[in-house]
């Protein structure tokens, strides 16, 4: 994430260059990015303030996100004709910070478009005022995936003792990916791969808000082949992406 945010932490950052300074540090080459007003404010705005960050950095490349009302009027083909025009490969929801569903009533009509498209879903519940508890709303994901099984979706913001919900998550919905950047569990990463492969994981940090050494050392020391850890690392989510 770039960009000033409520809440701000110590020893976090707002500027880009930061970031790039700490993914130089940590051996990271190239990293999706969204603004935080997206996040916290307006998914508009911060679709456009991201674009103009990344412009001339190749390796950070932006994700959008989107509210329910880009539904109305027919607007939803002409957001991804425009995700399209600017190579915008994954969007990015947040329905615990802006509060909408995802049940059809509400957003049926984008990820019917979305699905056709097989354009890759971040369905991402952290919430700044909780940080540390798992707000992920698992009935609605699980039923999403189940609606859309050719779209792409990945969860993001999962916790410490609710294991449980995402290993069922991950057996009933094959088309569902996690992001490692909130899974801090002993060995996780090795049950994952192996009851579900290594190709429904996806390396993430959640810098600036998160150290990344945790997700690093989570891949790096973990007890599954190179080739595994290189699908988990970056090659998985190239592939999801197209490129």
């Amino acid at each position: 994430m770039l960009g000033r945010y409520n809440l701000f932490r110590s020893r976090s950052f707002y500027a880009k260059e930061r970031l790039l300074q700490q993914m130089s540090y940590y051996g990271i080459s190239d990293a999706l990015v969204f603004h935080a007003v997206s996040m916290e404010n307006s998914s508009t705005l911060g679709n456009q303030l991201i674009l103009k960050e990344v412009a001339d950095t190749p390796s950070l490349h932006p994700v959008w996100s989107l509210l329910p009302t880009i539904s109305e009027g027919g607007q939803v083909g002409r957001f991804v004709n425009e995700m399209r025009k600017h190579n915008i490969r994954i969007l990015r929801l947040f329905p615990l910070q802006f509060h909408f569903s995802l049940d059809d009533w509400c957003l049926g009509d984008i990820f019917d478009t979305l699905s056709e498209r097989k354009i890759p879903v971040i369905i991402d519940y952290f919430d700044p005022l909780t940080p540390h508890a798992d707000r992920t709303d698992w009935p609605s994901l699980v039923s999403v995936c189940r609606r859309y099984p050719e779209l792409p979706i990945i969860a993001s913001e999962f916790r410490f003792r609710t294991n449980r919900r995402l290993y069922k998550a991950m057996e009933k919905c094959p088309n569902l990916r996690l992001e490692l950047s909130g899974l801090w569990l002993f060995r996780a990463v090795e049950f994952l791969c192996r009851e579900f492969g290594a190709d429904r994981l996806l390396f993430g940090t959640r810098l600036p808000i998160r150290d990344p050494s945790c997700s690093l050392g989570m891949v790096n020391y973990a007890m599954i082949s190179e080739e595994e850890k290189e699908m988990v690392a970056g090659k998985n989510l190239a592939r999801l992406m197209g490129v």
